[in-house]
């Protein structure tokens, strides 16, 4: 089915229905894992301009990373995780790209009968519309 899945994982502990569903169709397709987090680079300071500014973020994102990679494999599984600089979106795709990333699998933010735009201008929307594998939403 997938050999390689996607995870972009923010840093809340909103992430259990991703990582769920993640664990369930690995385990169907003995699939691999990939766990990434962007660190979104503000214009004008670059990682390389200051590393120490980011240094902190970065610490945060191995740390959720490694507890998530954790999890996965004492399920079994095989999991790479990373911690990425600069344009969400535009990482996440390279990505995918670069791992000949197969499934990604992105958590949505749910939509409302009040405010049914809300979520159209969201990451996982943009994710889905541009991604070259097939993109899995969980909400």
């Amino acid at each position: 089915m997938y050999a390689r899945i996607l995870l972009p994982l923010d840093l809340t502990d909103h992430n259990a229905a991703v990582l769920r569903r993640a664990s369930e169709l690995a385990r169907a397709s003995s699939g691999e894992l990939h766990l990434l987090h962007v660190v979104e680079t503000i214009a004008g300071v670059e990682f390389e301009d200051d590393p120490e500014f980011y240094r902190r973020f970065t610490e945060a994102s191995q740390e959720k990373l490694s507890a998530a990679a954790a999890q996965l494999r004492s399920q079994g599984h095989r999991v790479e995780f990373m911690t990425s600089y600069g344009s969400r979106g535009d990482k996440i795709l390279e990505y995918t790209v670069d791992r000949e990333i197969e499934l990604m699998i992105v958590r949505s933010p749910a939509l409302t009968p009040e405010e049914p735009r809300k979520g159209l201008a969201s990451l996982s929307w943009k994710l889905g519309l541009l991604a070259r594998c097939d993109v899995l939403l969980v909400k």
